[in-house]
């Protein structure tokens, strides 16, 4: 039992005493103690009890490893693709200058709003 629980059972014997005595004054001031006191032990205890449960916490953890995997997997996908497409841009630019064919077709973008899209649903837990 915590402190201010305690304090609130000795005030509240005092207000009984009191009250059993015929001090109303007395009781009602003991009364109001025990009252503030047990006010005061449920505010801790309610601080102290955890937001979420140890499996609740595990599960949003699970859940957040699973996004930042997402997350880092479509951030690989964007940067392989800037780096092809870094390398056709060269590619091209060289056969220009050098008047030849253009190389074979464009990589496909990968920050197209479907690619944002697929970052949004991951945000969301969507995806």
């Amino acid at each position: 039992m915590s402190n201010e629980l305690q304090h609130a059972c000795h005030a509240l014997k005092r207000s009984e005493r009191a009250a059993r005595a015929g001090d109303l004054k007395q009781a009602e001031r003991w009364a109001k103690v025990a009252e503030q006191q047990a006010a005061a032990a449920a505010q801790i205890r309610a601080a102290e009890e955890p937001y979420v449960s140890a499996e609740e916490e595990a599960a949003l953890r699970a859940e957040l490893r699973a996004r930042i995997a997402s997350f880092a997997e479509a951030d690989a996908e964007i940067v392989q693709w800037e780096q092809d497409y870094a390398a056709w841009q060269v590619a091209a630019r060289e056969a220009e200058a050098r008047r030849d064919p253009a190389p074979p077709e464009t990589p496909l973008p990968a920050c197209t709003l479907e690619a944002e899209a697929r970052l949004t649903r991951i945000a969301k837990g969507e995806a």
